[in-house]
């Protein structure tokens, strides 16, 4: 069973795959205040909402790990999209 933030995901990621971390975040998390925060990146300078991502790119590891998405093409850093069982597990709950 897919609780309603997996299911959303898995969405986002049927309508818009192959999909990456950083694009993948801008549609689970829009109104996100981390969008807003300021991260120093060394020496060179500083990057607004950069930890979005890396937060996108944790969560897409968890529902890869459980098969619901795999990975296409070559990284860093990868896009997914998803796979048979990710399809067959939004399919059960539409019907």
């Amino acid at each position: 069973m897919l609780t309603p933030k997996r299911r959303r995901a898995l969405e986002i990621i049927r309508d818009h795959g192959p999909i990456g971390p950083g694009r993948f975040a801008e549609y689970m998390w829009p109104d996100s205040p981390c969008w807003q925060k300021v991260y120093k990146c060394g020496n060179a300078g500083s990057s607004r909402g950069t930890m979005m991502a890396m937060a996108a790119g944790g969560f897409l590891g968890k529902i890869w790990d459980d098969g619901l998405i795999i990975a296409v093409g070559s990284g860093p850093p990868r896009n997914y999209k998803l796979s048979l069982k990710g399809e067959q597990a939004l399919k059960a709950k539409e019907v």
